[in-house]
């Protein structure tokens, strides 16, 4: 019997009980000042609990302005509601052109797109207000940003001018003049900073990033065009000269300028990057675990050749989706370039494309080997799985699933663990890979943040920090560096904006030019996005036809409302006619909504579905089971023991449906407990039933750990 440390699950356990035993304090910020108050200014400047503290702070768009804004750490940031308390600006940093009616210490009670009239106060989330107000005014005649200013007690409307720009197209950034002007600054300066600097382009993974905006921005014609081709060229032949050293697997890195070198391939056809694509992508290949997974390193291995754990302290999904995304690239590359495909580079796509796959109907892709999350994204990570699958003809489902998710997810692209850097970076591309009107739709929900984001000078800053927050520019000066870990901001855009060149597969070249998604799929996720919130306005019989729905979080979040409710008798026979519908989804969400009413008829229906075909939907039905008492629950404690030994797998292979077993390691949370998850616990009645056998137990013993 291989006995196995449940490593994640302790580690879990501890990281929850320090994050309890923390001081109180942390947890406790100042509230909302009302910063036209006597001395309130003076004292956020000393308030150590603000939230943010003064010194972070935020953009405001191309006005030469920065300002402190409230955000409210109650709020739930993925719904991106973080600062929708906020109604008032304290600018920070004053420059031009707002430096002409602004200054450090104003604040700004409300806007207008508009050279003229009373402005009102704020109603809503002041930033959020900001940000489209600018979009406005760069589109109107007058080119004016109207404020209401309130300086040392005095209220006066003054104008700000801005640059007119025009109105975005319906179809932006395709076919958009305003986005292509957007483009085409950033891109100017962008290349002012690398012809300024002959150190611009670091060989790691953040230089590999402003490489790849760079070619996918420049095209011939633009001014310095063969100047950053040198620059690029030179880039390319140093880290194709730098053999990837086994020993030292950093996947960040390797990921991303494996991914450099292949694109820089395929636009310039220059040979001398071939033997470094070839090494990167094999080094990559070899250091993928067996789920086809990465850590910040990769795998270990034995002095056979043997993989058996990993560098670092286990998966991390947002430095091996991109591994995996450049595995997948570097073989157009080699295939382009005549190469012989090492047969590893062909078992580790299609290793991490089954992996990353399994997570497709079910949730988010989480931080690493986990059960999926319910959230629409975090970071990036899902977005990076519609380029991942968008890239391989053969798996369109998958695209179109996480392409979905990362739309749905827009209300939440500013949080995200270490911040939203790769949020930022794969959201556009990966809706992208829906369709031109797929990003458009995206694009559009987020266009007031773009704004807000963007500089005087063209170029964009970061402003965010852990899950949500502000920041700061380097010297505090509106025009300061910022960046996301040194991730230059501007390339990040770049990216975005420069879709329609389709110049990178990444950014859509050789795309399909029929849509993936529709109008009607699009319209679907968008409407996911926030039906967590809108569902309490829906009828009962709306939120049981909404368990069937496509979109994993709105079945969940209908089965959670269902359960605040009093059915009727039809109402619940429907429920109950929906565990063994044909729909593998109506299954999963009618499981989910009878457990949490604890309905007792349901009960060994529940149990029936541990059996199901679709491992997901036996999650559910386990998940549903631990709803009940332990004396309810217990009353199918045969079922569920016969389920979870005939369910169990070798842990030495790797069932795709299902790679990490999470739905037998659901049903072992109930059947043998477990202090990190909650929920029922039937360790006594399993303990002392007597079906329970040796054959459970050695079930229970390779279970794989699940946190």
């Amino acid at each position: 019997m291989r006995l196995t440390f449940p490593f994640r699950a302790v580690t879990a356990a501890l990281s929850l009980i320090l994050f309890l035993l923390l001081p109180s304090r942390v947890l406790a910020y100042s509230p909302n000042p009302d910063l036209t108050a006597a001395d309130a200014i003076a004292t956020l400047k000393a308030d150590s609990d603000s939230s943010p503290v003064y010194s972070d702070t935020y953009n405001l768009g191309p006005t030469g302005l920065r300002g402190w804004i409230y955000n409210a750490h109650d709020n739930v940031w993925r719904d991106g509601i973080q600062t929708d308390q906020s109604r008032q600006i304290l600018v920070t940093v004053a420059s031009t052109p707002g430096s002409a009616v602004l200054e450090v210490d104003d604040v700004i009670l409300g806007v207008i797109a508009a050279d003229s009239g009373s402005v009102p106060l704020f109603s809503s989330d002041c930033r959020k207000a900001f940000g489209a107000a600018i979009t406005d005014a760069e589109k109107t005649g007058a080119g004016t940003l109207r404020v209401k200013r309130w300086r040392a007690g005095t209220t006066t409307d003054v104008n700000i001018p801005m640059t007119i720009m025009g109105d975005y197209s319906s179809t932006a950034p395709y076919d958009c003049p305003k986005s292509e002007a957007i483009l085409a600054a950033a891109r100017i300066q962008l290349v002012s900073e690398l012809i300024a600097d002959p150190n611009f382009l670091t060989t790691d993974w953040k230089g590999s990033i402003s490489g790849l905006a760079l070619l996918a921005g420049v095209a011939p014609g633009d001014a310095d065009y063969d100047t950053v081709q040198s620059r690029l060229q030179t880039f390319a032949q140093t880290l194709a000269g730098q053999t990837p050293n086994p020993e030292i697997l950093l996947i960040w890195d390797w990921a991303y300028i494996a991914l450099f070198l292949s694109e820089y391939y395929l636009s310039t056809g220059d040979a001398n990057a071939l033997p470094g694509v070839n090494a990167y992508t094999l080094a990559l290949a070899n250091g993928q675990s067996r789920y086809g997974t990465f850590g910040h390193n990769g795998v270990l291995k034995d002095d056979d050749g043997v993989a058996f754990d990993r560098g670092g302290y286990g998966a991390v999904n947002s430095a091996g989706i991109a591994a995996n995304i450049s595995i997948v690239v570097g073989k157009k590359a080699l295939l382009a370039g005549g190469q012989i495909i090492d047969p590893e580079i062909d078992t580790a796509i299609q290793r991490g494309a089954d992996y990353f796959a399994s997570y497709v109907n079910r949730g988010s892709i989480p931080y690493g080997e986990h059960e999926p999350w319910m959230t629409h994204d975090s970071n990036g990570k899902n977005p990076m799985c519609a380029v991942l699958f968008g890239l391989q003809d053969s798996r369109l489902a998958e695209t179109e699933y996480f392409a979905r998710m990362t739309i749905a997810g827009y209300p939440g692209r500013e949080s995200g663990h270490t911040g939203p850097g790769f949020s930022y970076l794969w959201e556009a591309m990966a809706a992208n890979m829906g369709g031109p009107n797929a990003v458009a739709k995206y694009l559009q929900q987020v266009r007031w943040h773009l704004d807000l984001t963007r500089r005087t000078n063209g170029s964009f800053v970061f402003d965010d920090s852990e899950n949500f927050g502000a920041s700061k520019t380097a010297d505090g000066t509106y025009l300061g560096d910022t960046g996301y870990y040194g991730l230059n901001p501007t390339a990040i855009y770049i990216l975005s904006y420069a879709l329609p060149m389709q110049r990178l597969n990444i950014t859509g070249k050789n795309a399909d030019p029929v849509p993936l998604l529709d109008s009607n799929k699009v319209d679907n996720a968008l409407a996911a996005a926030t039906y967590h919130l809108d569902c309490p306005a829906h009828i009962t019989t709306e939120l049981i036809a909404a368990l069937s729905e496509f979109d994993p979080l709105v079945r969940d979040s209908a089965a959670i409302e269902l359960a605040t409710r009093t059915l009727t008798g039809t109402e619940i026979n429907t429920l109950l006619a929906m565990v063994t519908d044909p729909d593998a989804n109506a299954r999963m969400g009618a499981c989910q909504a009878l457990g949490l009413l604890e309905n007792s008829t349901a009960l060994p229906m529940l149990a029936a579905r541990l059996s199901d075909p679709v491992h997901w939907v036996r999650a559910k039905a386990a998940e549903a089971l631990r709803s009940y008492s332990p004396a309810e629950a217990s009353t199918q404690i045969t079922a569920m023991l016969t389920a979870y030994t005939a369910n169990a797998t070798d842990p030495e292979g790797v069932v795709w449906d299902d790679p990490i077993q999470t739905a037998n390691s659901i049903l072992s949370f109930a059947l043998f407990g477990n202090s990190v998850y909650g929920g029922t616990n039937l360790a006594s009645y399993t303990i002392n039933a007597p079906a329970v056998s040796y054959t459970h137990l050695r079930a229970h013993e390779t279970e794989a750990d699940l946190v």
